[in-house]
């Protein structure tokens, strides 16, 4: 079929048409202006709209009808309407033909059969669509509604082509909501909620600005034609609103629960379908359950992290911090302050004239500002790593990058026990790692770490409140327990051992020691050094053999073990010292 096409490069227009047609997709009506789409193009519209349906309905949209015709004073109300189609509009005048007196054979329009009021063939559907949901919606309740459309529109053009302009086609339209319309300067709302609920919290988002209401629903309001109007709403069942804030498309939330004190915050993206804004993608960072109010009811923005006060019981309010580079949360200040179970942080601000330092009004307690003092010890207790699989992992390695701890000391502990990531006192925090001075930066052994996930507790202690050690980063290391390096080694345990250029060395007993100690290692983690090639591998000693008995040709091993290592390679090492092994692989160090 290509041979008998225009070329691209001669005639683009002329080899898309020629396209269209030999494929059998399409071609022009008697209408001028309109196709005939053939059973082939059909097809592709039908897979199209398929596909979209089933995505529309799986967000809970249905579909629904409007009619062909649209009376001409409801279309010109729509401001838009007259300034965008005006002049493409196909306009019905009349309702009834009848026979042409002076043509025999022929017809005519009725000249008495004039419409009362113009019909506009419907070029967008808006105009019909908002004068219906002005019965269907009597109250916020009644939002949002999720309908969809599939139908034809008619726009006269004046150059039409297969597809891409005509002057009827096929389309599918999604006006979502109808419009609550009020101007902050009047009495009129915006929206308004039963009595026994109430707004807490405003924020603009960029594109909309978004209010936070008891009844569990963050309203999308954005002022359309010059009026402001509801324009979505997302509900968090049995979660009361506190607190909001944005930036960046992000919305912060805070929220307390239905019939508890259960705080609770997230993250969740503003997101747009046919002008209506709502939050997706929610997902919970952390929370709060120890039998006070807990929400967070104030939340402060900066470059890299959101704030919030987050009242932990009667005498200790604490801020905490959401760090947007690495999505991580603490505490970050600490308040004592007198009882009070009703506290709440109603304010957070930071202010230059201080360095930077927070300012937080506690209500019913008072106004607290940030010193520069340290409490004397405080811990962070990282996610579970797994690497994204169920398979058991050994955890060898860990390092810790720190900023010159002078004044006290940072230490890591591991677990393997998911549940302790919410206890820090559990007894199953296996201390690991201490630095006390310098900078860190080696890395270290871990001991006996072996599950499927693993997590970090990083505690951080000063013996001078003026100063702080500064933790900058941590990293493991770890390995599945399958399909990873194995070593098998053969370590003379014999009581003589021969030495290059030098006279053959014989200690009685020397070989059992070895062996032993050896033994001794199954199951541990260790750091194995080799050479021939010069290789530092980290892992676990998973068997020792017994011995076996061997007479060299040289008469220096009469028996031997095989030592099995699975482990993952680190680097790569020099070699030195005396290898323990025979063969060609030596082992310059294990332990």
């Amino acid at each position: 079929m290509s041979k008998n096409l225009t070329t691209r490069s001669e005639d683009y227009s002329a080899w898309y048409n020629e396209l269209v047609v030999k494929a059998d997709l399409a071609e022009n009506s008697g209408v001028r202006g309109c196709m005939v789409i053939k059973p082939y193009g059909y097809a592709i519209w039908e897979k199209m709209q398929a596909e979209l349906d089933k995505m529309f309905k799986e967000t809970g949209h249905s579909n629904a009808y409007f009619p062909l015709f649209v009376p001409k004073s409801m279309f010109e109300a729509e401001e838009k309407n007259a300034e965008g189609f005006a002049k493409e509009c196909a306009i019905v005048t009349h309702y009834r033909l009848k026979n042409d007196p002076d043509k025999p054979g022929k017809l005519m329009v009725d000249p008495n059969a004039k419409l009362e009021e113009e019909l506009i063939v419907r070029p967008t559907s808006e105009a019909i669509i908002w004068s219906t949901y002005k019965g269907w919606v009597q109250s916020y309740r009644d939002l949002p509604l999720l309908i969809n459309q599939w139908a034809n529109v008619v726009r006269w053009e004046m150059r039409t082509r297969l597809f891409l302009r005509t002057a009827e086609f096929l389309w599918q339209s999604s006006p979502f909501t109808a419009n609550f319309s009020g101007d902050f300067e009047t009495t009129d709302a915006l929206v308004t909620t039963e009595p026994t609920h109430q707004f807490t919290s405003v924020v603009d988002a960029g594109a909309v600005v978004i209010a936070g209401n008891t009844d569990s629903n963050v309203y999308s309001l954005k002022i359309d034609g010059g009026t402001w109007s509801l324009k979505g709403q997302t509900q968090l069942a049995f979660e009361e609103i506190h607190s909001l804030a944005a930036t960046e498309g992000i919305v912060y939330i805070g929220t307390k629960g239905y019939q508890s004190n259960t705080g609770r915050f997230y993250t969740a993206e503003l997101t747009v379908a046919d002008n209506l804004y709502v939050l997706a993608n929610r997902q919970l960072i952390k929370e709060w359950d120890n039998g006070v109010d807990q929400s967070p009811h104030s939340m402060f923005v900066t470059r890299d992290s959101v704030y919030m006060g987050i009242h932990e019981s009667a005498t200790e309010t604490n801020l905490w911090r959401y760090y947007l580079p690495t999505a991580g949360i603490a505490r970050d200040l600490s308040v004592t302050h007198t009882s009070d179970t009703n506290a709440k942080v109603t304010g957070i601000t930071q202010t230059g004239t201080t360095g930077g330092k927070f300012i937080i009004l506690i209500s019913g307690v008072g106004v607290y500002k940030q010193t520069d003092t340290f409490v004397s010890t405080g811990y962070i207790i990282s996610a579970l790593a797994d690497f994204y699989t169920s398979e058991k992992k050994q955890w060898v390695g860990a390092k810790l990058n720190t900023n010159g701890v002078s004044s006290g000391t940072i230490a890591l502990a591991t677990t393997t026990i998911p549940n302790d990531i919410n206890n820090s006192a559990s007894s199953t925090w296996t201390p690991q790692i201490s630095v006390a001075s310098g900078s860190g930066g080696e890395e270290e052994v871990l001991e006996l770490v072996q599950g499927r996930w693993m997590s970090a507790k990083l505690t951080i202690t000063t013996s001078d409140t003026s100063q702080s050690p500064e933790l900058l980063s941590f990293a493991v290391r770890g390995f599945q327990l399958v399909n990873d390096l194995v070593v098998d080694m053969p370590i003379n345990i014999s009581d003589q051992v021969e030495r290059p250029f030098r006279k053959a060395l014989r200690v009685n007993g020397q070989g059992d020691l070895i062996y032993q100690a050896l033994r001794n290692k199954e199951g541990q983690n260790v750091q194995l050094e080799i050479f021939r090639p010069d290789t530092l591998l980290r892992g676990i000693i998973e068997n020792v053999s017994s011995p076996i008995e061997e007479i060299s040709p040289r008469g220096s091993v009469t028996q031997y073990c095989l030592v099995r290592f699975r482990g993952s390679k680190v680097i790569a090492t020099s070699s030195s010292g005396e290898g323990l092994a025979i063969g060609l692989l030596g082992v310059k160090r294990l332990g």
